[in-house]
């Protein structure tokens, strides 16, 4: 018994020392490394953000990417579900036109058409992820319904990949998105708020954002007129009453940058201060940190064929 007791000490002592041990190793590590850093500016999400609006306040989706015109020249044969229609019979490509631009999306998924001339085909393409995620098994039937209607109705020949096919390469696509997902967050806080919302506005709109007075959300474009962020206010919030989200995927590469100096300017102007998710402020070396992963995640994205800002991008990330 004594024995045991003894063999049961030792065991304990070891567990202890090991644990003491690896804090020690840590501790040094850390005051190796004192500059060492990390922000919480940075965000990878496959969902769209909430920030700081209450759950029950929808946030407008990004403007100005998506395809607004049901027919393009060409669809994405790597990213979208395509079926090919091949008419047994004579269409008129006005109203065809004319029909399908009531049938250009299914709840958030954007249906697009594009019409081959010699021999005439009608291609229907549906994106196979988007930041909901992959395209459902019931959402592909839903769009194959719509398509067998149109083939029925032009008495047309379908040629699509099978469905399983389509959700295998869907849930690829959503897993490479979702590892490249990013948002940069940049907060304006203060100690307290000495101006009304009112005054606030009109400080926004001489620093150059284009103010939607009847929506909480605000946008920073460039010259020609393309999202560089989304802007957002807190009046109730002085810990962060403005938030510039830049949303890396959808905007151009410079984007970030812009949209720091106009944050930097819009602090200065205020009296305020711009910070990360914890409140503190941005240093050198957290804006070097993101910098660097943002550099890292524009090359992937771009060998991915999904270069920010692209069409293609703005469609995966909507």
């Amino acid at each position: 018994m004594q024995l045991i007791v003894s063999l049961l000490a030792i065991a304990l002592l070891c567990i202890i020392g090991t644990w003491a041990w690896g804090r020690w190793q840590i501790a040094k590590l850390r005051e190796n490394n004192p500059h060492e850093q990390t922000t919480t500016i940075i965000r990878a999400t496959r969902h769209e953000p909430l920030m700081f609006l209450p759950t029950d306040e929808k946030i407008p989706r990004p403007e100005g990417k998506e395809p607004s015109i049901s027919f393009v020249p060409s669809l994405d044969p790597d990213t979208e579900l395509i079926a090919t229609l091949t008419p047994n019979q004579a269409i008129d490509e006005v109203l065809f036109k004319q029909t399908s631009v009531h049938r250009t999306s299914m709840g958030r998924r954007i249906i697009r058409y594009c019409w081959l001339h010699n021999p005439v085909q009608i291609q229907m393409g549906i994106s196979l992820a988007d930041r909901t995620g992959a395209i459902s098994e019931a959402e592909l039937n839903k769009f194959l319904q719509l398509v067998d209607d149109y083939a029925d109705r032009w008495s047309a020949d379908v040629n699509v990949e099978p469905v399983q096919v389509a959700l295998t390469r869907a849930c690829v696509i959503d897993a490479q998105c979702a590892a490249l997902d990013t948002q940069i967050y940049l907060h304006l806080a203060a100690s307290h708020l000495s101006f009304s919302q009112e005054q606030l506005l009109q400080v926004l709109g001489t620093a150059g954002l284009e103010i939607e007075t009847a929506s909480p959300v605000h946008y920073l474009k460039d010259n020609a007129g393309q999202e560089l962020a989304r802007v957002f206010i807190r009046m109730d919030r002085p810990e962060a009453f403005i938030t510039f989200v830049v949303d890396i995927p959808r905007v151009s590469s410079q984007a970030f940058e812009r949209a720091l100096q106009a944050a930097q300017q819009l602090a200065y102007t205020l009296g305020a201060t711009v910070v990360d998710d914890n409140g503190k402020p941005l240093s050198d070396t957290a804006l070097a940190l993101v910098r660097a992963r943002l550099t890292d995640v524009s090359r992937k994205l771009t060998q991915a064929g999904m270069a920010p800002g692209s069409e293609r991008a703005c469609r995966l990330f909507s």
